[in-house]
């Protein structure tokens, strides 16, 4: 990878691809854009940008994008100009990715996050969810890790799991000891995970609930707030 090339984490489920900048770009309006793109039903949609971080500025070597690949169980390094780079078996069905300052990127799969030396492009370990899930499948309606994000200081990562059920759980990942040190009810099918640029805050965009929950990452104590009727 060339040394002046940016990654930038996003996901895709062919043929939407999303890129939403955090420099300069108002948190409430991002999480109201964000709101509205799930309640509107952009279902194939990813949302790219999942920690706080400069918009990305191509230089001479253009940056890079790394991408989940669903059903080829892997992610992509992709060159906005020359496509495909490489691709790394991560896990069934991979969701979202975030990416770490020291190039480790996280990926939600349907049955763990799965850790990946980026620099190195090999896969550290998977670690498997607290939550229960049933795994082996596909689409958007599959059941485990959704949204994603990362601390602003890189010391936590934090899951949306989609169960399949009525209540679904934010999971939070120690990235020193890559251990799950905490859950939360959070409502269902949590589309994506974002985080507030001074790690305060995570929403969970809860698609299929019409909610976002808002948790302060202080106690975790979540706060679901309803998006209906429509236009609130």
């Amino acid at each position: 990878m060339p040394d002046e090339a940016r990654l930038i984490p996003t996901k895709c489920s062919p043929p939407f691809s999303v890129m939403l900048p955090t420099k300069g770009f108002d948190m409430k309006l991002r999480f109201r854009t964000l709101a509205l793109m799930v309640l509107m039903g952009v279902s194939a949609a990813g949302l790219a940008t999942t920690r706080a971080q400069d918009e990305p500025t191509p230089s001479a070597n253009g940056y890079q994008l790394l991408v989940t690949q669903s059903l080829g169980k892997s992610i992509a390094l992709v060159d906005p100009n020359a496509g495909v780079v490489k691709t790394l078996v991560v896990g069934s069905a991979p969701w979202g990715i975030t990416l770490s300052s020291d190039n480790h990127a996280y990926i939600s799969t349907d049955s763990g996050v799965a850790v990946v030396d980026v620099a190195a492009w090999e896969l550290v370990t998977i670690v498997p969810y607290q939550t229960a899930v049933s795994s082996g499948r596909f689409g958007e309606y599959r059941q485990g890790g959704m949204g994603i994000t990362i601390a602003p200081d890189d010391s936590k990562v934090y899951m949306g799991v989609y169960t399949g059920g009525q209540t679904d759980q934010l999971e939070v990942l120690d990235t020193a000891t890559l251990e799950f040190t905490a859950s939360v009810p959070i409502g269902i099918r949590p589309f994506d995970v974002v985080m507030s640029a001074d790690g305060q805050h995570i929403i969970s965009i809860d698609h299929d609930s019409y909610s976002a929950t808002v948790i302060d990452t202080s106690d975790l104590r979540p706060n679901i707030v309803l998006l209906t009727p429509l236009g609130n």
